[in-house]
């Protein structure tokens, strides 16, 4: 394309800028989303704007149709705010109303869980749920911590994806706790029938007792006496 002919599809004279605007359209012609209009100081830029354009809806199109069809979420996941459980104060009619409902036996029990949420700030489940996790929490560390001091005390037992599935398999069909004492239980067992790895004990090589060589006694030359 000549620069001619350029000029005369894109070159805006009033603005003295190369111009260019686009429409997209349905099937039936009817307009689809709002009208694109780039401009630029040359042809090569007007162009390259244009192809920037409609990369990025061509990636956009692409992650919709992904999310659409496979579920994916295109928002990122929200932090949730951290719960800090930190007493309400009851406004004057509700303190009326609790009082009224401790002293109806129907309604006394839903009086005492707007007293324990009032204290601690938040929902009855909440607060269960934050139980829970801390006695979870609780208990995967204690877990950790057995199988760090079994393994500590047990340089011969291999770290392998078949022993971890064969120990923990033992475990739970005889209903172990996870401590160092049932992990060593287990892990004796399993070596003794040859059901688990482990590493062969280190031979010690007999060392040779060197007999010390006594030095000769030097050489005294045999004198006569005549």
């Amino acid at each position: 394309m000549t620069e001619v002919a350029a000029k005369s599809k894109y070159w805006n004279e009033e603005k003295k800028k190369f111009t260019i605007q686009t429409q997209f359209k349905d099937e039936q012609g009817s307009p689809v989303g709002p009208l694109q209009y780039f401009e630029a100081d040359s042809l090569e830029e007007l162009l390259e704007k244009k192809d920037v354009a409609h990369q990025n809806a061509a990636v956009k199109l692409y992650e919709t149709r992904k999310a659409n069809k496979l579920g994916v979420a295109l928002e990122p996941d929200k932090d949730e705010p951290i719960q800090t459980f930190e007493a309400r104060s009851l406004s004057a009619e509700e303190r009326i109303k609790v009082t009224k409902a401790l002293n109806d036996p129907a309604t006394a029990p839903e009086a005492y869980r707007t007293l324990l949420e009032a204290e601690f700030g938040a929902p009855a489940e909440s607060i269960r749920e934050a139980l829970r996790k801390i006695e979870i929490d609780k208990r995967v560390g204690a877990i950790q911590f057995a199988i760090s001091e079994f393994k500590s005390a047990h340089p011969e037992y291999i770290e392998s994806v078949e022993n971890a599935a064969i120990l923990k398999k033992y475990m739970e069909k005889l209903d172990y706790a996870y401590t160092k004492k049932n992990l060593e239980i287990a892990f004796e067992d399993l070596r003794r029938d040859e059901l688990i790895l482990v590493r062969a004990p280190k031979t010690e090589v007999p060392v040779t007792p060197v007999t010390p060589v006594v030095a000769a006694p030097p050489l005294v030359p045999e004198i006569r006496l005549k």
